[in-house]
């Protein structure tokens, strides 16, 4: 391949890999926005029960069903969304290792992906030697095979990132069901 194309396509690769570096802690900043939500949510629903126990015996047994239900739904997709959540933002190098394709060999990350590199040398003069002779065409091949990774790694966590956000926005309806199914009882209480 022509050395000035090589070169051309060298900078460009590098440039979508910092691109897709930015997208990738955008990611992990919402996931963090999502978390903080839980937070409040999980807050919120222990207030909920302990006003539900405190006057457990003014609230009917359908009603006492009906907030068992919805505290089950508030906790079960609050828990999922805390789970997925965290592991968007806390589990990106065990995934990155986990989704490499059989064909391609730890040798071709080199000094693109830390863990490739560290788990490829245990010396330092090995490494020098093989970065100061590795060609452009091989930092190219290097590259590349860094960006494929990192595209896939967005697309997983992307994905884990929408489905902590459903879950937390299934959490907060179950929430809202609770919180209706009190005041109905309030207002039951208060017309009577």
């Amino acid at each position: 391949m022509n050395e000035n194309i090589v070169k051309e396509k060298y900078t460009l690769v590098c440039w979508l890999i910092n691109r897709f570096d930015t997208s990738r802690s955008s990611i992990s900043n919402r996931a963090a926005i999502v978390l903080s939500a839980d937070a409040i949510l999980l807050t919120a629903n222990v207030l909920a029960i302990q006003q539900i126990i405190r006057f457990y015996e003014l609230f009917s047994c359908s009603e006492r069903i009906f907030m068992l239900i919805a505290i089950l739904m508030v906790l079960v997709f609050l828990f999922i969304s805390l789970i997925t959540a965290t592991v968007t933002i806390a589990n990106v190098w065990k995934s990155s290792m986990q989704i490499f394709d059989k064909d391609i060999s730890q040798r071709e990350r080199l000094f693109y992906h830390p863990s490739a590199t560290f788990l490829s040398y245990l010396h330092y003069d090995d490494f020098k030697n093989d970065f100061l002779a590795a060609t452009e065409e091989q930092y190219l091949n290097y590259a590349l095979t860094e960006y494929y990774t990192v595209i896939k790694t967005h697309h997983i966590r992307y994905k884990r990132l929408r489905l902590a956000i459903k879950c937390a926005v299934y959490s907060l309806c179950s929430f809202i069901l609770l919180l209706i199914i009190i005041l109905a009882h309030i207002f039951w209480l208060i017309i009577q």
